[in-house]
């Protein structure tokens, strides 16, 4: 009989005693599980009823177990996973196959279990990166992101080219909805898979999050040049078409997907598009073929329930919606779709219990906020009509933005109406000016002061501001051309808000704001490099009656270590001076002169959380407000930063919004 003494079952190499048992022809179908599974599972049958040590044995299990999960069969897989096991507690491959086969069966937790047990075997060898990876993608199914991420960043630690671990991360900070990191490492997906379509359908997701439909619409392109008859990547790029508004070519997209292979999620793409074309039979059909298809599949009963909503079926559409809740239970789509169908039947008390469920769920689902102030509307409650109207209003519409556009669009003509029935008192014209500035090129990039600058503005536009200016990562040369914009808005405007975020120090007496490609190699470059606050003040009092200038740039200086001196012999790194602005104008440290503020561990700074938390307050003063900021940063740094605003304004009252 043919001896074969290095066969490799499951990473370990069979012994040749157990080889000597074998037919040479079942050894080799054996170790073939993956690639013959129907041919794999008798042949390591026979050579189990053969006998054979407790190690051998515990590797075939293991292969057997392999050709099982292939062909499907995930419960006898999983008892062979343990049965070898059993004879081998310290096979760390057969504990990596059983927590695959785990995940897989919805056994999240034993399947953590598993994969941290073969961890604490492989202690970094040739299977830790697949190990980190396996567990971070379980942990995702318990909806444990950060430590999911966690998980990754262990993986790419141990191998830098494990395309899968960047893959799975992004998609960590995909339901984090932390879209910008998301794309970042779908980027080095592609980098590394440059033909792998997969990796251009995953970014292309991310920017459909982010309203880039022009560039997920680029990415499809290229998942279809790789792969031009997946209808997948057809159906989808027809969804990044209907949202960017071009129904024609997004029904085109749908049809060809349907013509290559009928698939549920076409059928339920394409209903969407001819839902917005006013086609809605036709839509219904289609979200009913696609549950003929998948009767399981969530999204066709939502859908299929919004739409007979919009057609006046209101009893059809909560048997609908009813489904799909019962099938995904945490889908703030659907809990939304059912609320305005309570509200259109008159029960505005299940409504409110679905919106709020929505709300809790995804604090800022724009479409919950928007039907829970036509809820409360249509219940009399004008006052908390208005406050659901105005976060809605607040919140960034780039998200969910099939939704989440048209329901702001409602939201913010709801609010303008209520304030003209209120005869609220017009503020007047007001523009603002948002500068958030994280890249810097010479120093250590800033994590948040873009995405800080960034809620601002969403807030402010809002709010009702008329024009709001943004510049993200600004140059000297953008910088300074923002400000002349801005100051020739101002100077017909009646209030003139500027904030900025980044980088920001003292030298000499004076305040400079850092422009992102600031070098500073002396301090005699501050002159031409930096943008003076006194030329921010400049632009702000062209408005008539309120100036605000909102700096969150007071943290520590990193230029200066390395800045030679030239014209003085002395740089304060700690903060901002303090400044006497003219009467009208208020200016708001972070934190107070001298001193230096924190960028923040979560999404936002302190002081850009405060300013958040308290702008859309109803009724609140400006003055009142900075103290409401002042004490809200002071909790949230336990006393470290201390926020200050210098300047006096007139005897006139200010509210971002009056009552």
């Amino acid at each position: 009989m043919l001896q074969i003494c290095h066969r490799i079952l499951g990473a370990l190499a069979l012994s040749c005693a157990l080889v000597a048992q074998a037919r040479a022809d079942d050894l080799d179908l054996c170790i073939d599980s993956a690639a013959n599974p129907d041919a794999s599972i008798p042949a390591c049958t026979r050579l189990l009823d053969k006998g054979g040590s407790v190690e051998e044995a515990s590797e075939l299990y293991n292969q057997r177990g392999v050709a099982k999960e292939g062909k499907g069969d995930l419960d006898g897989a999983s008892r062979d996973f343990t049965a070898a096991l059993d004879r081998n507690p310290n096979l760390t491959v057969a504990l990596k196959n059983r927590g695959f086969v785990r995940k897989k069966l919805g056994e999240a937790d034993l399947a953590v279990a598993d994969f941290s047990r073969a961890l604490r075997l492989a202690q970094n060898g040739p299977l830790a990166a697949d190990l980190y990876n396996l567990r971070g993608a379980t942990l995702i199914d318990k909806d444990e992101y950060d430590a999911a991420i966690a998980d990754f960043n262990r993986s790419i630690m141990v191998d830098r080219k494990y395309v899968k671990a960047y893959v799975n991360r992004g998609q960590a900070y995909y339901f984090k909805r932390d879209f910008d990191k998301a794309i970042a490492d779908f980027d080095q997906a592609v980098r590394l898979l440059p033909d792998d379509p997969f990796g251009y359908s995953n970014r292309a997701m991310a920017r459909m999050e982010k309203a880039d439909f022009k560039g997920a619409i680029a990415d499809y392109d290229r998942a279809i040049r790789l792969d031009p008859r997946n209808p997948t990547w057809h159906s989808r790029r027809g969804e990044a078409w209907r949202l960017q508004g071009d129904l024609d070519r997004s029904l085109a997209d749908h049809d060809r997907a349907l013509s290559l292979k009928p698939n549920e999620e076409a059928y339920n793409n394409r209903a969407l598009t001819l839902k917005d074309m006013g086609k809605l039979s036709d839509a219904q059909n289609d979200c009913s073929e696609a549950i003929l298809l998948n009767p399981s599949y969530d999204l066709a009963y939502a859908n299929r329930g919004l739409v007979r909503r919009l057609a006046g079926d209101l009893r059809g559409a909560l048997r609908d919606l009813d489904k799909a809740i019962g099938l995904a239970q945490r889908s703030t789509a659907a809990l939304t779709y059912r609320g305005d169908a309570y509200r259109e039947l008159g029960d505005i008390g299940r409504a409110l219990q679905d919106y709020d469920e929505a709300i809790r769920i995804l604090p800022d689902y724009i479409a919950a906020h928007a039907g829970r102030g036509l809820a409360l509307e249509k219940k009399g409650d004008r006052a908390g009509a208005k406050a659901a109207f105005q976060r809605a209003a607040s919140l960034s519409s780039d998200a969910d933005a099939g939704v989440a556009k048209p329901a702001q669009k409602i939201a913010k003509e709801r609010l303008a109406a209520i304030r003209v029935e209120e005869g609220e008192a017009d503020p007047g014209v007001r523009v603002a000016l948002v500068v958030g500035n994280s890249a810097y090129r010479a120093v250590p990039a800033l994590p948040n002061p873009q995405k800080d600058a960034d809620a601002v503005a969403k807030a402010l536009e809002g709010l009702g501001f008329k024009t709001v200016i943004k510049v993200y990562n600004a140059s000297n040369v953008d910088f300074l051309a923002a400000l002349k914009t801005f100051e020739e808005k101002a100077a017909q405007a009646d209030w003139g808000v500027i904030f900025y975020a980044g980088h920001g120090f003292q030298i000499a007496g004076g305040n400079y704001l850092i422009p992102v490609d600031a070098q500073l190699r002396t301090d005699q470059d501050v002159q031409k490099e930096a943008v003076p606050l006194e030329r921010v003040l400049q632009a702000a009092n062209k408005a008539k009656k309120l100036r605000l200038v909102l700096l969150d740039a007071c943290r520590d200086n990193p230029f200066e270590p390395k800045m030679k001196r030239v014209i003085t012999t002395h740089v304060v790194t700690q903060g901002l001076s303090s400044i006497e602005p003219r009467g009208g104008t208020l200016v708001a440290y972070a934190t107070r002169d001298g001193h230096t503020a924190e960028d923040g561990d979560g999404d936002h700074s302190p002081f850009t959380q405060a300013l958040l938390d308290n702008m859309a307050k109803h009724g609140v003063e400006i003055n009142m407000l900075f103290r409401q900021v002042r004490d809200q940063v002071l909790k949230l740094t336990q006393g470290r930063q201390d926020p200050f605003t210098y300047g006096s304004l007139t005897s006139e009252r200010f509210y971002f919004v009056a009552r």
